[in-house]
């Protein structure tokens, strides 16, 4: 971990913490420049000495962050500080509103952007997209008690969900029965007295939920169920494909030698790979 602890240091040193735990957000930019270019003259229309410029929208509409928008900002700065560094890569990083944010990725202000879009084969015929680096989608929630440990173990079982599901995953695929709720208090009520078997929701919700209301009765046995998330998101051109394809190759590297789970602990986030998480964000 003696890697990982210098690279945290210096992304602090970057990203300053307050004393209450907030972070110092510029609203217009953070740049991240290490030294080092790869050479990548055989990767047509790619400049190495260019500084490429991804937008995000701080605050990650439409996704339901429950207060956490801040923290997935520095999350992801760090991250992508990370992957700068160990890929060689020019970047900046920009603030964007939501209702601007993909014009000025047609008007190519920047380079990219980073998005909640999904992939389909419409939009796989205009943009690029990167692997989903943070997952929101829905989880399986059950008592704390329960030898329930995956979403397969729940044929034939009851789960509650919102009346109003907006959990990204089509729940007609499994051998399940669902129990809507208009208010999910109720359901952790029905699931704590066996009235339900499981309940789904988004996984910024249940770990609020779990943490803040139900503390110790629950757990997360599942990682998200559908691909909703955060990714990057480019214009189609050479370029584009090969900084792309550059960072899901830093990410792989940053969740299998533990980076990754570093920051989802440092900035008080679930790890939407493993559904572990740490309640206190770091600096608090």
């Amino acid at each position: 971990m003696g890697k990982i602890d210098d690279i945290i240091k210096e992304l602090n040193k970057i990203i300053p913490v307050n004393k209450a735990g907030g972070i110092i957000i510029a609203l217009f930019s953070l740049v991240v420049l290490w030294g080092g270019i790869r050479s990548c003259s055989n990767t047509p229309g790619y400049d190495p000495s260019k500084i490429f410029v991804i937008a995000r929208d701080p605050s990650w509409y439409p996704l339901d962050l429950m207060g956490k928008e801040k923290s997935v900002v520095a999350f992801t700065n760090d991250l992508l500080l990370y992957i700068a560094q160990e890929k060689s890569v020019r970047l900046q990083l920009i603030s964007v509103s939501a209702n601007a944010i993909f014009e000025g990725l047609e008007s190519e202000k920047y380079n990219a952007i980073i998005s909640s879009l999904m992939p389909n084969p419409e939009n796989n015929q205009i943009y690029n997209f990167s692997d989903t680096f943070f997952f929101v989608g829905p989880v399986l929630i059950v008592p704390t008690e329960s030898t329930i440990t995956s979403f397969d173990q729940m044929s034939d079982k009851v789960i509650g969900i919102p009346s109003n599901p907006n959990i990204s995953i089509n729940i007609g695929r499994y051998k399940s029965f669902y129990k809507p709720y208009e208010n999910m208090t109720e359901a952790f009520t029905d699931l704590y007295r066996n009235g339900i078997d499981g309940i789904l929701l988004p996984v910024m919700q249940a770990n609020t939920y779990i943490d803040t209301f139900h503390k110790g009765a629950f757990k997360i046995v599942s990682v998200p169920l559908s691909d909703l998330g955060l990714r990057l998101v480019a214009k189609q051109s050479n370029e584009s494909d090969y900084v792309l394809h550059l960072f899901d190759e830093g990410l792989k590297e940053a969740i299998k030698n533990g980076t990754y789970n570093a920051l989802c602990k440092k900035w008080g986030l679930i790890n939407p790979f493993t559904s572990e998480h740490d309640h206190e964000p770091s600096g608090s």
